[in-house]
């Protein structure tokens, strides 16, 4: 029999709220207060210490919380020493992500069935965040086969921490199954935090599909049980700017992403990515260069593929047309292997514009079509939209420059027969060449006139022609 955990969704709602660092503190003196009379629980205080100063954006307070959860463990049993480890692990992701990863997976074997369904949420959350969707996919699916089992109310959470990998990976119509049933349990649960999470989850599902009502219901009934200032308040503040680029509305974007301020909060989303790209569309490129810094930073302070292929993304959108291919050819080599397909169609449909804003088109369409091709397979309406027309505006310009060509020699001898009505073999037989010769002067005329067929070719030809003649 699993235990039951030691952290229950109502004391970790507490973390989540307005002011995780004075629920730090609370937990702290209790710690204190504890260490020598009942140590375990002094350990599982720390433990819950490090996860409030991780969602507070102070890493260096949780590694050091998690180091006093380890001194108290040594004097306990194995599964309070893994348990001590998986904290550590989790408050180092920020900063070391490889020695994070090795010691999450080194708890989760150690814990084995003793793990209790707070630890395999962190876990789960972890890994998700540490570019490992396949190892976190495998912790939250085990976390959710035994809550559902013994009907322990942690399975809220999971179904909704699943959701976001889901939408991460690409599998949007699970993700939002998901999630919904989470918020349904929650509700039913009186979970409120993780009722406010649940509604972030689906905005963002609905703002990346391009549907504005359901992101902003979810929205509003997020924020009317989390408050402004919480985490999920953050979650949603991003989800909003993903809606608002989608529609093309970057000047609310920026506004939006503004809003989650200095303390950082929103770690599961690579929102400085966006703030950047909204600045870049509004003509803040003093400040999307600052946005970019600050994404760098992070990028090489975590060491994070995800984090690095996005810093690549962005740097494309400010750089020089000399730089176009240096920038994001990185930013899609950094992107194999993420299974991250929205913004792997995000990063196509960039590196499509800029190649057609700087006159190469012949490079731009096959990126744009890419890009195209990912956004529908998601599901995406308005990022389809958005590359359909940056591919339409490929066409045009083609068809301009195409029809400003003037006809070659020969071209001017196919066309006159045509106007005759000559068939292809008569014409090839008049002018001494193969059939599918002149097929490829129609085919050239037909493009540089842009003209679909010999009917109006001959139309065009006859309507171009100097009157007199």
């Amino acid at each position: 029999m699993v235990p039951r955990p030691s952290l229950t969704p109502d004391s970790f709602a507490r973390l989540l709220d307005t002011e995780p660092l004075a629920e730090r503190e609370r937990l702290l003196t209790e710690a204190a207060g504890l260490a020598g009379r009942r140590p375990r629980v002094a350990a599982e205080r720390y433990i819950a210490a490090s996860g409030a100063a991780v969602i507070a954006g102070h890493s260096d307070l949780a590694v050091a919380d998690a180091r006093a959860a380890q001194r108290l463990g040594r004097r306990l049993g194995a599964n309070e020493r893994a348990s001590a480890q998986l904290a550590l692990g989790f408050a180092l992701a920020v900063h070391d992500p490889r020695r994070s990863a090795r010691l999450i997976r080194s708890s989760l074997g150690a814990l084995g069935a003793r793990m209790d369904f707070a630890r395999l949420n962190t876990a789960g959350s972890s890994l998700m965040w540490l570019d490992r969707p396949d190892a976190s996919r495998v912790v939250l699916e085990t976390a959710i086969e035994h809550s559902r089992r013994l009907r322990d109310p942690w399975l809220a959470s999971h179904l909704d921490t699943l959701a976001l990998l889901d939408y991460r990976t690409g599998r949007w119509p699970l993700a939002e199954a998901r999630s919904t049933e989470a918020l349904r349990l929650a509700t039913e649960c009186g979970y409120i935090t993780q009722v406010a999470s649940c509604h972030t989850t689906l905005a963002r599902i609905a703002a990346a599909r391009g549907r504005e009502d359901e992101c902003r219901s979810h929205l509003s009934a997020a924020e009317k049980v989390s408050g402004r200032g919480s985490l999920a308040f953050a979650y949603g503040a991003t989800a909003l700017a993903l809606l608002e680029l989608g529609a093309g509305r970057p000047d609310a974007a920026a506004r939006s992403l503004e809003r989650i301020g200095a303390a950082d909060q929103a770690t599961l989303f690579d929102w400085r990515a966006d703030l950047v790209e909204a600045y870049v569309a509004v003509g803040r490129r003093g400040d999307a260069a600052a946005a970019l810094a600050a994404l760098e930073e992070h990028a090489r302070a975590t060491r994070r593929r995800t984090a690095a292929a996005l810093a690549a993304r962005c740097r494309g959108l400010l750089a020089p047309t000399s730089e176009i291919d240096e920038a994001f050819g990185e930013a899609l080599r950094l992107h194999e292997g993420l299974a991250l397909p929205f913004e792997l169609a995000r990063t196509r449909l960039h590196y499509g514009e800029r190649l057609r804003r700087a006159r190469r088109r012949a490079d731009a369409r096959p990126r744009l079509s890419e890009a195209l091709e990912g956004f529908e397979a998601l599901g995406s309406v308005t990022w389809s939209e958005r590359a359909r027309r940056e591919l339409a505006s490929v066409d045009r310009r083609e068809r301009r420059d195409d029809a400003a060509l003037p006809l070659s020699t020969r071209e001017h001898q196919v066309a006159a027969l045509v106007q005759r009505g000559t068939r292809t073999r008569e014409i090839a037989h008049a002018l001494n060449m193969a059939e599918r010769t002149v097929e490829y002067h129609l085919t050239n005329m037909y493009r540089k006139l842009g003209v679909r067929s010999r009917t109006e070719l001959a139309h065009r030809l006859l309507s171009s022609a100097p009157s007199g003649s």
